[in-house]
């Protein structure tokens, strides 16, 4: 996390109004980098919790199994939940982006104004390769 990633969180309300929070953002912000994490690790609680449910190689451990279902079924909702909200946002209350996720481009205007810190570093690189 840099210093613009906690900006970032403070002015989370404001980003989930009008899309942008007028810091200069990287071409990641810290919702991105959250969600990321957060997948990545729900992710490995659904392994880790999986573990004991896939069959009877831990007989006899039925508490075991009991817990590794709460916690399963609790980091799957959790997941799920995130999902949906992920794809309404990027669908629904910021028009672009979902084109962005499935083809990797986005617009010069799109960039400088939700990534323009990105949008500099990327601009400057190209007009230096000309």
């Amino acid at each position: 996390m840099k210093a613009v990633d906690k900006q970032w969180v403070k002015r989370l309300k404001t980003y989930t109004g009008t899309g942008h929070t007028g810091l200069d953002t990287g071409k990641f912000n810290a919702g991105q980098k959250g969600y990321y994490w957060f997948s990545v690790v729900l992710g490995l609680v659904l392994f880790v919790s999986g573990l004991p449910l896939w069959g009877g190689w831990l007989a006899g451990a039925a508490q075991l199994k009991h817990i590794s279902r709460f916690v399963h079924h609790g980091a799957f909702l959790l997941m799920v939940g995130g999902f949906i909200i992920h794809v309404y946002m990027s669908t629904v209350m910021f028009p672009g982006t979902m084109s962005a996720m499935t083809t990797g481009r986005v617009s010069r205007a799109w960039a400088a104004f939700h990534h323009p810190a990105w949008f500099r570093e990327r601009d400057r690189r190209g007009a230096a390769g000309r």
